[in-house]
């Protein structure tokens, strides 16, 4: 459904051409190049072919560091010294599945920190999970040994930066794009929310947090997104 999709914007963003007497353009992708300059909010590792021209640039991930979001006042500010898993499935996440992941994480002993959202996850019991509508993602990032999201860029390029290994949920077509290039470099591992199996879920999960590679490769992003950060 993917150029099905595509085209309909493409509808919707000529129609606004139109209106203000500008060209048409024949495909979506003309239209995300369609800037005199061209800035990549990206690490360029992860994009090994991508050729830049004099009006093309990588710029870097761009994080959001949010200083305003405060730390739960009911959870506590000191966690248990055991393993860690963020759960934050964002604004337009697959939502649906996140009870099937906590009663999976519950299963077997992981702390599990939560950021609904504000959804309501009726059908599994939180008492013993933290969890809570908005989250300071800077901090549970960093006090997790994983991370599990949609996929987008800026939860994933968050928790890279802090050399934590991501597990995706991706729904959105950009989401599918990021986590593609992130699992070619052992970064991140995806699940597919309709056909999620506990034993294989814990399987990517235990891959992540243990394999050297990724390890290795989690070091490596991070000092390049720190570099870009200094610049």
């Amino acid at each position: 459904v993917t150029p099905l999709i595509i085209n309909q914007q493409l509808k919707v963003i000529n129609k606004f051409q139109n209106q203000n007497k500008q060209q048409n353009y024949d495909s979506i992708f003309e239209f995300y190049c369609a800037g005199d300059y061209l800035l990549f909010p990206d690490a360029p590792s992860l994009f090994p072919e991508a050729k830049e021209s004099p009006t093309e640039k990588f710029i870097g991930p761009i994080i959001w560091r949010n200083k305003m979001t405060q730390w739960p006042p009911y959870w506590p500010k000191e966690l248990p010294a055991k393993q860690t898993i963020y759960l934050s499935m964002g604004s337009n996440g697959n939502h649906a599945i996140a009870p099937k992941i906590i009663k999976t994480l519950k299963e077997n002993n992981f702390q599990i920190l939560v950021s609904t959202s504000g959804n309501q996850y009726k059908d599994i019991d939180l008492h013993d999970v933290y969890a809570s509508a908005f989250v300071p993602a800077d901090k549970a990032i960093s006090k997790s040994n994983l991370v599990i999201c949609n996929g987008g860029t800026s939860m994933t390029y968050h928790s890279l930066s802090k050399k934590i290994p991501v597990l995706a949920i991706p729904s959105n077509l950009d989401q599918q794009l990021q986590t593609h290039q992130l699992k070619k470099r052992k970064l991140a591992d995806t699940e597919n929310p309709d056909n999620f199996n506990a034993d294989n879920f814990l399987i990517k999960i235990n891959s992540l947090l243990t394999t050297l590679e990724t390890r290795t490769e989690l070091e490596r992003i991070s000092k390049e997104i720190t570099t870009f950060e200094k610049e």
